[in-house]
């Protein structure tokens, strides 16, 4: 039987709980807590979500802004615990150097798949992360294609190098040997998922 556990605090002491609770290290309870903090928050209420952020940012605590005092009360199960470590690293990885508001709009993405709990298989990640990657550098659009996240390109960028949570079947000695149809593939099972989805051969992500 899956367990839930519900936990109630402040951003800071939600962290610490999920730190000697769960045995996250810092940066992964940090995100935790950001990520589903914010699923609490109001899309109306812009200045509670870019205070959550700028928290996220920060590496410390010691400023004052009326969101530190704010209470939330999260529910975590293992499932969803499971689901934040794969995607905590890669995810920080993305969001390293951003500023607030492209926070917001890529931890919207990945706390809809959270909520969910709809796990990224392994042979999905390259495309969920490189779509993600592309939400980061774009967060004002909605859509992108294939063409726009398709990893094996000139200049494409390989997001599975430092990666020690997913294992790539298609990155061979840091080559890249994935093709379009099966991108395409993924691309459209992840629809069929409910991560993405479709429109005349555009993808956005379900939020």
């Amino acid at each position: 039987m899956e367990r839930e556990y519900r936990l109630t605090g402040t951003l800071p002491e939600l962290q610490k709980l999920l730190q000697q609770e769960f045995d996250m290290d810092f940066q992964e309870a940090k995100f935790a807590a950001c990520l589903l903090a914010l699923e609490q928050i109001s899309e109306k209420d812009e200045i509670d979500e870019e205070q959550a952020a700028l928290w996220f940012l920060q590496d410390s605590d010691e400023y004052a802004t009326a969101i530190l005092q704010t209470r939330f009360s999260i529910s975590l199960t293992d499932a969803c615990k499971n689901l934040i470590g794969q995607l905590a690293t890669p995810v920080l990885e993305i969001l390293t150097g951003l500023d607030s508001f492209t926070i917001i709009n890529v931890l919207a993405c990945v706390g809809a798949i959270v909520s969910a709990v709809t796990y990224i298989k392994d042979n999905e990640c390259c495309a969920y992360f490189q779509a993600l990657k592309w939400k980061a550098i774009h967060p004002s659009e909605k859509y992108f294609t294939l063409d726009e996240i398709f990893p094996n390109t000139p200049d494409g960028f390989c997001l599975y190098l430092n990666s020690e949570k997913w294992t790539c079947t298609k990155c061979h000695k840091e080559i890249c040997e994935m093709d379009k149809t099966t991108f395409k593939q993924i691309l459209d099972e992840l629809c069929d998922r409910n991560v993405f989805k479709k429109f005349n051969n555009m993808y956005q992500f379900t939020v």
